[in-house]
């Protein structure tokens, strides 16, 4: 008689699986698992602002007297983040449609 894939052995718990069973454990599965799913939180990294200050060594209390920090913001206030209060402090506005 000629063997098939679909011939059972046994298992040691004595019980009986087909060897397609078997094997459609061990196939690669195609697809993404996670469709559907939602996203896990990934937290965020420093923002460039924050990058920024860092690199120019400046305390919350110097972020106002800094030429360097006001260039910045001046360039990049509509791109990135910049804290309101600073905005304000230098009468910079950020352009609602900027890039549209």
């Amino acid at each position: 008689m000629a063997t098939s894939c679909v011939e059972r052995y046994k298992t040691e718990e004595n019980q009986y699986h087909s060897v397609s069973q078997h094997l459609q454990g061990i196939m690669r599965r195609r697809g993404n698992p996670n469709w559907g799913h939602v996203t896990p939180y990934i937290p965020k990294g420093p923002t460039e602002f924050e990058l920024l200050v860092k690199r120019l060594r400046l305390t919350q209390e110097k972020y106002t007297s800094s030429p360097e920090l006001k260039q910045w913001c001046k360039s990049n206030r509509n791109r990135c983040y910049v804290p309101e209060w600073l905005l304000e402090e230098w009468g910079l506005e950020v352009e609602i449609n900027y890039g549209l």
